[in-house]
């Protein structure tokens, strides 16, 4: 799903989303149309897959220039930041010296590429609400609101079905000495790479110690480490690591204590 292929002129295609849809037609040696449909984050449905040869779609389109044989749809992560929550009535307690493991699921943007190369379009197919998230409008953050976007982690019994969102791990350390319970983290999306796997999507895994609220915690990103999944969009990693773990000391804002 997520690899080039060469498209006929003239010919519409479409991938299927989760309920959203990215549409692509070459009409020249250098000219393409595009077009996105999204669907409410709210609405996502199991539908995912493509390109495959489609009827020619209702929706605005958008005339490119680019050049290139091949035409590839390159999920990656949003620049916005991601607000996850866990879902209601939900909430994960960590003791001092203890760990929790987390799931994170992210809806993506993506891009359509050619081998020019060149960016045809971005958009995200899944379209989560907005929120602001801060003390106030001068120090917050405008992010995607994901609620049940961050789920603690289970032993799955059968893998997950292919899907166009990006499936994260996050794991929270408690180095201090009064226990807490996490119910929304904030994720910086910059640091992180995206990797495929047939038609499952991954991203770096997260790390973060927490010393206690009115200490800095530790953040770390760490490379996936499965070579069977393949790099599939870089993220930006030459000083992000530094800003990442100061940006992440928003997460003593999202600590209930008790």
């Amino acid at each position: 799903m997520w690899y080039p292929f060469k498209p006929k002129i003239m010919t519409w295609y479409r991938w299927r989303l989760n309920g959203g849809a990215a549409y692509l037609r070459k009409t020249g040696s250098k000219n393409w149309e595009t077009g996105f449909s999204a669907a409410p984050l709210c609405a996502r449905t199991d539908d995912c897959g493509g390109p495959e040869e489609a009827a020619p779609p209702d929706i605005p389109l958008t005339r490119v220039w680019g050049s290139g044989e091949t035409a590839v749809l390159r999920p990656c992560l949003s620049g916005t930041p991601y607000l996850l929550k866990l879902a209601p009535r939900e909430s994960v307690k960590i003791a001092p010296e203890q760990e929790a493991a987390f799931t994170l699921l992210l809806p993506p943007a993506v891009r359509l590429e050619t081998d020019g190369p060149f960016t045809l379009g971005e958009a995200m197919p899944l379209a989560p609400k907005q929120t602001w998230f801060g003390p106030d409008t001068m120090s917050g953050h405008f992010c995607h609101l994901v609620t049940g976007g961050l789920a603690p982690e289970t032993a799955e019994a059968e893998p997950p079905a292919p899907s166009c969102c990006i499936r994260g791990g996050l794991r929270v350390r408690n180095r201090s000495k009064t226990p807490f319970a996490l119910e929304r983290f904030v994720l910086y999306p910059p640091p992180l790479s995206v990797y495929a796997k047939g038609g499952l999507l991954a991203a770096d895994p997260v790390d973060i110690e927490f010393y206690g609220p009115d200490m800095d915690e530790k953040t770390i990103v760490r490379d996936l480490g499965d070579a069977s999944y393949r790099l599939v969009s870089a993220g930006v990693k030459t000083g992000a690591g530094e800003t990442f773990a100061r940006q992440s000391m928003d997460i003593i804002k999202h600590i209930t204590q008790f």
